[in-house]
């Protein structure tokens, strides 16, 4: 059994050196979207407005209907592949305010990203901008860091009709000469024919990387149980989760099912800085 365990330890060693060394990391997990309720809808983030913006599209920050603490964690089915993150969100007049940490990996790889966000509400539509100072660390090499910007923004055209997009790494940040961080961009649109029910499409871009189309649906019983579900294709993945919001407290969880990646789970949870009536 021991040798089994070592075994796969040098496997997984290697593989990174394999990766790490031509600097060819282009799949860091700190800049995929979190949150479990972004998670049970196929990943949809651009249109998304609530405190889980800091972490994905930040121009939705100043939507966020309440300043909260959030903190969320997933578990996957890959070895090593767990992340966590952690935020606080901050509302006053049109902005939003926020700042927070993410982590993916374990002793033999990892990845720690801090960020500090803006959003800017300007009569229907948001604009946002998030700094990361983003740090990489593989066991037997040396650590490696950049500094990123991203943008976004997210406009409500109509009282049922939601457009946002963003952009990760606009500044084109390298964490070595030849190692570039991701660049992706993301754009979707928000459908509300009741305030019960929401449908959104998205397209999602990363370079060197075909385009991901998701499709995801929320739907609210009284503002307080949620139910989710979602699918991306290219790769292929489905997902499904739900929610409840009571006063100040904010649950979410979400599982996703990839032909890559396997099983995931999300749980994200929220206390508002100010108490709701419902």
């Amino acid at each position: 059994m021991r040798s089994r365990v070592a075994f796969i330890r040098r496997m997984r060693l290697l593989l990174i050196t394999l990766l790490y060394i031509p600097g060819l990391l282009m799949a860091q997990s700190t800049f995929s979207p979190l949150g479990a309720r972004c998670m049970a809808m196929g990943s949809i983030s651009s249109v998304m407005a609530d405190e889980s913006s800091l972490f994905n599209n930040i121009g939705g920050l100043a939507y966020a209907n309440d300043g909260a603490f959030i903190a969320s964690q997933e578990r996957t089915s890959l070895p090593g592949a767990n992340r966590s993150c952690a935020g606080l969100v901050i509302r006053k007049k049109d902005l939003g305010l926020g700042m927070g940490a993410v982590r993916f990996g374990d002793a033999t790889y990892n990845e720690q990203t801090l960020i500090a966000g803006v959003g800017h509400q300007i009569h229907r539509t948001s604009l946002g901008l998030r700094v990361n100072l983003v740090e990489y660390q593989a066991v037997n090499f040396p650590v490696r860091s950049g500094w990123s910007v991203d943008l976004g923004f997210l406009s409500r055209l109509t009282t049922q009709l939601t457009f946002g997009a963003s952009i990760t790494n606009s500044n084109r940040a390298h964490i070595t000469t030849r190692e570039l961080l991701p660049v992706r961009f993301i754009a979707g649109v928000g459908f509300h024919p009741t305030s019960s029910y929401t449908l959104a499409l998205e397209a999602a871009k990363e370079l060197d990387y075909p385009v991901a189309i998701r499709l995801g649906f929320e739907y609210s019983f009284r503002s307080t149980v949620f139910l989710r579900s979602g699918m991306q294709l290219n790769p292929a993945v489905i997902s499904f989760g739900t929610g409840f919001r009571k006063k100040r407290l904010k649950l979410d969880a979400g599982i996703r099912y990839g032909s890559m990646t396997g099983y995931s789970a999300q749980t994200t949870v929220g206390w508002a800085l100010t108490k709701s009536g419902t």
